[in-house]
């Protein structure tokens, strides 16, 4: 363990912190040849804990970039776009750096589509494709100037852009994938039929903003429970993938599954026969200390007697505050990997 150096940093806004190990890393890497083999570890995260801005770009301007993104409803494969565009060391630029040493790259994915990511991976999005995550979300003239310029400059400059899978052809890296949002929801199918339930994986490519997303899947529940399509009860519907929330104006606390809940709890409420739940690989969902969420037939009658308004709370961003009171919040502490989140619904 004497060899181990550890350094926190944040998440999902990068931090100081991320930075100077980023530059630690760097230091390292400048020392190998031909007769290393480095291991890259990268689970999902990596990219808001690897901070490293581009030329121009300071670590506030791409603090800044990161939250805007994460009100705007992005997804965590359109946020990597920008952040890889942005960044010296993403899009596979670290593997660049650290040739011509052997990488063996140990990853564990969080993104849609499923395929080996990170800084020492090969990039298939572009300058252009960054800007156009940022126009699509209005962000474009809210983001620092330097960000603007930045990516203005790598349209027409081929050396700032991220490495390609042709780039790797002449680099010495071996991809293993050890683990992603498949591998999540068939385990818990393995468990639901050791219960004894019936059950099936619906797509683990869930997207779309959460409490949407919960009314979808509220409504695939009733279905079942009236109709026992597409399974018979006792039952269980596995989903994976993530969600996202937009924000607009003040907030409170909260996060993609504690909202997925929320909206879901409306749909089904009155049901004797249905819970849903949701929770974030990470432990931790949004800005708070909660994985995620579990609500049933019975939560939205819970929230009246104590004073809780729902809608309110998914209106203002506040689902947090629900959860907590009602007891129903899912607390798992941080478990140090992401594979995205992990959505069941469980009709009897």
């Amino acid at each position: 363990m004497k060899y181990i150096r550890v350094v926190e940093a944040g998440h999902p806004v990068p931090d100081k912190a991320g930075l100077e190990g980023v530059r630690e890393m760097l230091e390292i890497v400048e020392e190998v040849d031909e007769r290393d083999l480095v291991f890259c570890i990268i689970t999902g995260g990596a990219s808001a804990l690897m901070p490293y801005p581009a030329e121009g770009i300071s670590l506030e301007d791409l603090i800044e970039v990161t939250e805007l993104l994460l009100k705007s409803g992005a997804s965590i494969d359109e946020i990597n776009t920008v952040r890889n565009h942005i960044e010296e060391i993403k899009g596979g630029r670290l593997a660049k750096r650290i040739h011509p040493a052997q990488i063996v790259n140990l990853i564990i994915v969080d993104e849609i589509p499923y395929h080996p990511w990170g800084p020492t991976a090969p990039d298939k999005t572009t300058f252009r494709d960054a800007i156009y995550v940022l126009e699509k979300y209005d962000l474009w003239d809210k983001v620092p100037e330097s960000v603007r310029k930045y990516l203005i400059r790598g349209l027409s400059d081929p050396n700032l852009e991220t490495l390609k899978p042709r780039d790797f052809e002449n680099l010495r890296v071996q991809h293993v994938l050890l683990a992603h949002n498949t591998h999540l929801c068939e385990a818990a199918k393995r468990r639901a039929e050791e219960l004894g339930l019936n059950s099936l994986i619906l797509t683990t490519k869930l997207e779309g903003e959460s409490k949407e997303a919960g009314i979808i899947l509220a409504s695939i529940a009733r279905e079942i429970e009236d109709y026992s399509r597409p399974l018979k009860p006792p039952c269980v519907i596995i989903v994976g993938g993530e969600t996202t929330v937009t924000i607009k104006g003040p907030h409170g606390r909260g996060g993609p599954s504690q909202e997925l809940v929320l909206g879901a709890a409306l749909k089904i409420a009155g049901s004797e026969k249905i819970v849903i739940a949701s929770v974030d690989t990470d432990g931790t969902d949004g800005p708070t200390e909660v994985a995620g969420g579990i609500v049933d037939g019975y939560t939205v009658e819970r929230a009246r007697e104590l004073g809780l308004d729902i809608y309110k709370a998914l209106k203002t961003h506040n689902s947090y505050e629900v959860l907590v009171k009602l007891q129903d919040a899912v607390i798992t502490g941080p478990t140090d990997t992401n594979v995205m989140d992990l959505n069941v619904i469980v009709v009897l």
